[in-house]
């Protein structure tokens, strides 16, 4: 019965400290979201603005998130740029690129030390794999434009 009592005791006591905390989320669908706690460090880009502000989140006050200096609406963020809250849903995609063009330059490497010359067939291998890795930077995004389905909202 103590046993029981504590446990439940314990639950409410975390339910009650975590349901006060305030956080900015970013959902992008019903299985992947981030949540930006103030002191965090989060890059984005403004609505009418073309150039990526990278700032430390300092509180949140009225659906409003306040950095040092200045406070942006939730609603007034266009791109949320990639951090690691959320390459982590796409393991491979921003490893896509360093994997090809090391694994491009190392076979080339390995076999020019092993037949002591370049031969045809190990530059078409080698070269497929190191474009492979240059075409993935131009088609990978390191960004979330928010838009439709994915929002920025400030839980308080």
């Amino acid at each position: 019965m103590i046993k029981y009592l504590l446990t439940l005791g314990l639950f409410f006591f975390t339910v009650t400290c975590t349901a006060q905390r305030q956080y900015l989320l970013f959902h992008k669908n019903n299985i992947r979201e981030a949540q930006y706690f103030a002191g965090e460090v989060i890059a984005f880009r403004f609505k009418d603005n073309d150039f990526k502000v990278t700032d430390q989140i300092k509180g949140f006050r009225d659906g409003l998130v306040l950095f040092d200096g200045y406070e942006v609406h939730a609603n007034d963020f266009e791109v949320l740029y990639a951090d690691h809250k959320t390459r982590i849903w796409f393991a491979f995609r921003y490893k896509f690129v360093k994997l090809t063009m090391i694994a491009g330059a190392g076979y080339l490497a390995l076999d020019v030390i092993n037949t002591g010359r370049f031969d045809k067939n190990t530059m078409i291998i080698s070269g497929s794999l190191i474009g492979a890795g240059l075409i993935g930077r131009l088609f990978i995004r390191e960004k979330f434009k928010i838009k439709g389905k994915k929002k920025i909202v400030v839980i308080e």
